[in-house]
């Protein structure tokens, strides 16, 4: 069971279109080590990225992701699935 994955998903249906930072997940999560979490839920935005489950907005705009998650970035359901 990959409860990242998990949680990442619950929260876009949560949020119901609404863009959030991945940081919000694994605060919710973990609110007083959520720092240690950081990395592994960047791979896996990458990874649903990669799977065409989220889209990932920097300063309104999508982007597309080659290397590195932008910091300030935030995530949707992609357009197609709204």
């Amino acid at each position: 069971m990959d409860i990242l994955r998990i949680a990442i998903l619950a929260m876009l249906q949560q949020k119901k279109g609404i863009d959030f930072s991945p940081l919000e997940v694994i605060q919710q999560m973990y609110p007083e080590d959520w720092e240690l979490f950081q990395v592994d839920v960047f791979l896996k935005v990458k990874q649903l990225y990669q799977e065409g489950l989220i889209e990932i907005k920097s300063d309104s705009e999508v982007i597309n992701l080659n290397n590195d998650l932008p910091y300030n970035s935030k995530i949707s359901k992609p357009s197609k699935l709204i």
